[in-house]
C-alpha cells in the first residue's frame, strides 16, 4: 500500500470533525527562494500556520509568506520566500474536502493498477510457459546427482592438506614403525642450552643448604644509592607540622561512628538488594525510615509497624476490576479515543431516546413497509381526481362509483318510507288537474235534457232568472265562481287510487336526512376512522428524521 501512495502521489484525507487536527512539519521544496501552490490539506485554520527552516519548529521562523484567495475556498494557497532549501510547515486544519478531482486520480490510478497487474500476469504467464528457463524434473534429478565443482575444489584442499600434515595425522605407534626400544626422550635444541646455561635465576630451585649457606638471612642489602634517594625523598616522608596535623585528624572509627550516628536522623537510608534484605539491615526501623530495594526498583517506608510499597512503579497496571496505573499502549488506545470523539450537538434528543421510542420507530418501520395498508401514487392520484367521492362506510356502498351532489340533493327530498313509484301516463291511467277536474264537475250532461231549462247556447248573455251572470260569474269563465272549490267529498265518479308520477324532492322535504357522508364525518382517504397522514407524512421517513438529526 505504502508502495501505491508513493507510486501515485497519494495523500492520506483527515475526516472532518469540529476538533482541529495538527499537522506538523510538511515540507515545501523551494526554487530559487520560492515556493507556491495549495497545501496538502484544506479547511486550514490561517491563523495557525507556522514555518520554520528545520523541522519540530527549530532553526529561523520564516515570516515572509502570502496567502491568496481561490475559486477553490476550502483550499489554502501561500506562497513562501526563505533562502534555504527547504522549509517546514506546520498548521490546523478542521479535515478535508474530497472533490472530483479526488475521485478522478483515484480512478486514474486504479486503471493503472489494473494495467500493470495485467502487465505482470502476463509476464508471469509468458515466464511459466518458458521451456527454455526452467529445467524438467528428470533434469534436476540427473543435474543433483553430478558433483559439484566447488566439492571438489573443496576435496582437493583437504587432501594437500593432509598431505602436508607431518605431525602424524594417523597416530602412527613405535611398534607399528619397529622402534619400539628407543626411548621418547627429546632433545634440547642448541639455543635452549645457552639459554640454560646463561640463566643465573637458580632454574634448579638449588637452596642455602645445598651450597652451605644455610646460617645466611635471606635480606637483600639496598645498594647505597637506593639509601641516598630515599632519605631525600619529601614525599615519602613527613614533617612534624605534618604530622601534628594527622594526629589531630578523626580516625576512621570515629568517623564511623559519627557517619553512623548521622545516618540514624536521615529518614532516607542506604538502598539493599531484596526487599527481605530490610530486615537485617535495618533490624530496628523507625517510623519515616525509607529504602529502596534493588531488585524490584521498589520503595519502602516504614509506617511503624510494618514497611508499605510507596513507590508509583509498584502500583499494578489496571484491569477491569482492580485499580492501578494505566499502561502506555492504554494510554496511546485512550488518547486515540479522545481524538476520534464526537460530540452530538443534539445530545439531549438522544439522551431522550428509549427502549420504548425505539420499538416504537420499529412498529412504524414495519408499518410504513406495509404495502398493504398504503397507497400508491398512482392511487393516491386516482382518488384526488373525485372532487365528489363519498367515504366508505362499514355496512354502506354502491353499486356504481356515480353518486353526485345533485342525486344527494334529491335523495333529501324523499319523505322516509317513501317508495319510487312512477304512475302510468296513458289513454287510461292519465292524471287530471284540480282545474280540469273543477270544470268537468261543473259540466252538465250532455244526454240529460230538460224541457224547463235552456242550454247555454240557449242561455248565451241573457243571465235568466233573477241573478244576473256578471254576479255568479265574476270572471267570465262559465263557471258559477262558487263551484270552483268543490270539497273533494262532493266529487263523484273520482278514482279510488292515484299512483305519483315522476317527481323529485329537496333535502328539506326528507325526514332524517344526515347532515353528511358517511355519518362518521370522515372524507375520502378514510380508512377505519383514520387518515393516511395519521400513519405517514407522503413524502415518507428517514433514519435522521427517527433520530431528529
Amino acid at each position: 500500500m505504502g508502495y501505491l501512495k508513493d507510486l501515485y502521489g497519494f495523500i492520506n484525507k483527515l475526516n472532518k470533525r469540529q476538533a482541529p487536527y495538527t499537522v506538523t512539519d510538511e515540507v515545501l521544496f523551494l526554487t530559487e527562494g520560492k515556493w507556491e501552490g495549495f497545501l496538502n490539506h484544506d479547511n486550514v485554520l490561517k491563523q495557525t500556520i507556522e514555518i520554520y527552516t528545520q523541522p519540530n519548529k527549530q532553526g529561523d521562523k520564516v515570516l515572509n509568506y502570502t496567502i491568496e484567495l481561490k475559486d477553490e475556498t476550502w483550499k489554502m494557497y501561500i506562497k513562501v520566500f526563505s533562502p534555504g532549501e527547504k522549509v517546514y510547515i506546520s498548521y490546523e486544519t478542521l479535515g478535508d474536502t474530497v472533490e472530483a478531482e479526488d475521485i478522478n486520480n483515484l480512478q486514474w490510478a486504479v486503471d493503472k493498477l489494473d494495467v500493470g497487474l495485467e502487465e505482470t500476469t502476463s509476464n508471469l504467464n509468458n515466464h511459466a510457459s518458458n521451456s527454455k528457463i526452467h529445467i524438467m524434473q528428470a533434469e534436476r534429478l540427473a543435474w543433483n546427482d553430478k558433483v559439484n565443482r566447488v566439492d571438489l575444489e573443496l576435496t582437493n584442499e583437504v587432501l594437500n592438506e593432509h598431505k602436508n600434515n607431518k605431525l602424524n595425522p594417523h597416530g602412527v605407534t613405535k611398534q607399528q614403525l619397529q622402534l619400539e626400544r628407543v626411548d621418547n626422550i627429546q632433545q634440547a635444541s642448541k639455543a635452549e642450552f645457552i639459554l640454560h646455561k646463561e640463566n643465573y635465576s637458580n632454574p634448579h630451585n638449588v637452596t642455602k643448604s645445598q651450597v652451605g649457606l644455610e646460617n645466611l638471612d635471606n635480606i637483600k642489602q639496598a645498594p647505597k644509592v637506593e639509601f641516598d634517594n630515599h632519605i631525600s625523598d619529601m614525599v615519602k616522608h613527613i614533617t612534624s607540622a605534618e604530622r601534628n596535623s594527622w594526629s589531630d585528624k578523626y580516625t576512621k572509627a570515629e568517623v564511623d561512628n559519627k557517619l553512623s550516628s548521622l545516618e540514624t536522623k536521615i529518614d532516607w537510608k542506604e538502598s539493599v538488594a531484596t526487599f527481605e534484605d530490610i530486615a537485617t539491615t535495618y533490624p530496628s526501623p523507625v517510623d519515616g525510615w525509607t529504602v529502596n530495594v534493588k531488585d524490584t526498583d521498589y520503595t519502602y517506608r516504614f509506617s511503624g509497624t510494618e514497611w508499605i510499597v510507596i513507590s508509583a512503579n509498584a502500583i499494578p497496571k489496571a484491569t477491569t476490576s482492580i485499580d492501578g496505573l494505566l499502561s502506555k499502549e492504554d494510554k496511546t488506545i485512550l488518547d486515540d479515543v479522545n481524538n476520534k470523539k464526537h460530540t452530538h450537538g443534539n445530545k439531549s434528543l438522544i439522551d431522550a431516546i428509549t427502549s420504548t421510542l425505539i420499538s416504537n420507530w420499529n412498529n412504524a418501520f414495519t408499518h410504513i413497509s406495509d404495502a398493504v395498508k398504503h397507497i400508491t401514487a398512482a392511487e393516491r392520484t386516482l382518488w384526488n381526481t373525485v372532487s365528489n367521492k363519498v367515504d366508505k362506510v362499514d355496512g354502506k356502498g354502491l353499486s356504481a362509483n356515480d353518486y353526485t351532489t345533485a342525486e344527494k340533493n334529491k335523495l333529501e327530498g324523499v319523505a322516509e318510507n317513501a317508495n319510487n313509484y312512477i304512475h302510468p301516463n296513458d289513454s287510461v291511467t292519465r292524471h287530471v288537474t284540480d282545474t280540469e277536474k273543477a270544470t268537468w264537475n261543473g259540466k252538465a250532461s250532455s244526454a240529460h235534457q230538460h224541457s224547463e231549462y235552456v242550454t247555454k247556447d240557449e242561455l248565451g248573455t241573457a243571465g235568466y232568472g233573477d241573478m244576473l251572470k256578471s254576479v255568479y260569474d265574476t270572471t267570465g269563465n262559465g263557471v258559477v265562481d262558487k263551484a270552483e272549490s268543490v270539497a273533494w267529498t262532493g266529487i263523484t265518479g273520482k278514482p279510488s287510487a292515484f299512483p305519483p308520477s315522476t317527481h323529485t324532492h329537496t333535502k328539506s322535504q326528507i325526514t332524517d336526512f344526515p347532515t353528511s357522508l358517511p355519518a362518521n364525518g370522515g372524507n375520502a382517504d378514510t380508512v377505519d376512522g383514520k387518515h393516511a397522514s395519521d400513519f405517514l407524512t407522503s413524502t415518507g421517513v428517514t433514519w435522521n428524521d427517527l433520530k431528529g438529526v
